[in-house]
């Protein structure tokens, strides 16, 4: 899928906007599921050749192809472009999902999940345990799985109770992760244990900042380390009083023994394009790393203290945001640009983007500020404060048309960001 800033036009006003706006296209292109999972997943005559391993199609009954998460309708897709009639059969399930011609595909909810979801889920561990020896697996696993995949009834339940007391918490994903393994039926391993005695190939897109597949839709085909006492200590960590029954994780190893996991793109991979790019254009690089979860203010402090001439200051990660209360819009991205825009030096343009295309339920993908949207918000009829109170960034960056517009990307890689200096 090629993305397009629907708004190009419209906010690449000057030279420096235009250079910073074809960074964020390059990391777009980089993290084009369809293109990744081509890289990854080759035919050639009856051997499946998936990231360095061989499969002989010939020895299985059945390839069924699993999915959940952002990417995972698109990513069936790839996989029926290349495996055509030799899928059997199989489920997805997604937040925005695409037309497949041989699998099921099924809308879920997220960032929390519904009925839909446990339904939809339900689905997947019928199928994965009607699998024998003599079954092959596809699993694809994207961002937005753990919300995704929801099952029993009794982890939608909790879940939601989860996700509101820790949105205020201030805690970090992996942390969320972990307690929602232990909440679950198929997280943390579960999945694998459904789908054994078949033979199980994970495609992992990867939306964790770093390259840290194995929590990626907390690990569902993937051994788990830790324990429904880890997630006991963290909630004691937060102070969360709310009680949650939980569950052990599979412990048995050799449940995994037939079971690949195959890593297939992460934000690196945008960062080096995004790299890339910037050099093209004739700046010197500099980056805060991929796994950035200090605060807004910190991001924003850090960045403008790298400033330097003709230089590009590249991050990744997901700015850890302790919501207090409801009655704003708009996610992470555009909270740290509406930041950016008190702070933000002269002669330098500063852009947060989600990489799913949606920055939390906005319709934007993020924000792009520079010095000329300074001075435009002093024209508000409020200060930048009184919308940053409200967590009202997303109306912010509306009013002063700020906002980036892809709409839906069909991929995930956490959010990135970029400061462009002259």
């Amino acid at each position: 899928m090629t993305v397009n800033i629907s708004n190009r036009e419209s906010i690449a006003q000057t030279q420096l906007r235009d250079h910073a706006l074809r960074i964020v296209e390059s990391a777009y292109k980089a993290i084009d599921t369809d293109s990744c999972i081509k890289d990854i997943v080759k035919l050639e005559g009856d051997n499946l050749l998936i990231g360095g391993n061989t499969f002989d199609i010939n020895k299985y009954k059945s390839i069924s192809v699993i999915g959940f998460g952002k990417a995972s309708s698109k990513a069936a897709q790839a996989l029926e472009n290349i495996l055509g009639e030799h899928i059997t059969g199989g489920i997805i399930l997604d937040k925005n999902p695409l037309i497949c011609s041989r699998v099921q595909v099924f809308q879920g909810s997220h960032p929390q999940p519904t009925a839909q979801n446990v339904e939809a889920s339900e689905k997947i561990a019928n199928l994965s345990k009607s699998l024998t020896e003599e079954d092959l697996a596809i699993v694809i696993v994207s961002g937005g799985g753990s919300s995704l995949l929801c099952w029993p009834q009794s982890e939608s339940d909790q879940g939601s109770r989860l996700y509101g007391d820790f949105l205020k918490s201030g805690g970090t994903i992996n942390e969320l992760n972990i307690i929602r393994k232990h909440l679950s039926g198929m997280k943390g391993g579960g999945l694998a244990k459904l789908l054994f005695p078949a033979t199980v190939v994970g495609l992992i897109l990867c939306d964790v900042p770093g390259e840290h597949y194995d929590v990626v839709a907390s690990g569902p085909t993937y051994f788990d380390p830790t324990t429904a006492d880890d997630a006991k200590a963290l909630l004691e960590r937060y102070n969360i009083t709310d009680h949650f029954d939980f569950t052990e994780t599979p412990k048995d190893k050799s449940l995994f023994e037939k079971v690949y996991n195959v890593p297939v793109v992460s934000n690196t991979i945008a960062l080096v394009a995004m790299k890339k790019e910037a050099q093209a254009l004739g700046y010197d690089v500099l980056s805060v790393g991929d796994e950035w979860y200090g605060s807004p203010n910190e991001l924003v402090e850090t960045l403008v203290k790298m400033k330097a001439p003709n230089t590009v200051i590249i991050g990744g990660g997901e700015p850890a945001m302790t919501v207090t209360h409801g009655g704003g819009s708009g996610g992470r991205n555009e909270y740290v640009s509406s930041l950016m825009i008190e702070h933000i030096p002269n002669d330098c343009v500063f852009v947060s983007f989600a990489s799913d295309g949606i920055d939390n339920c906005s319709e934007s993908a993020g924000g792009i500020v520079d010095s000329s949207t300074k001075e435009k918000s002093l024209t508000l009829s409020k200060t930048i404060k009184e919308y940053l109170d409200q967590y009202q960034h997303d109306e912010l960056l509306t009013d002063l048309d700020a906002r980036i517009i892809t709409g839906p990307t069909e991929a995930n890689v956490s959010d990135l960001f970029l400061l462009v200096c002259k």
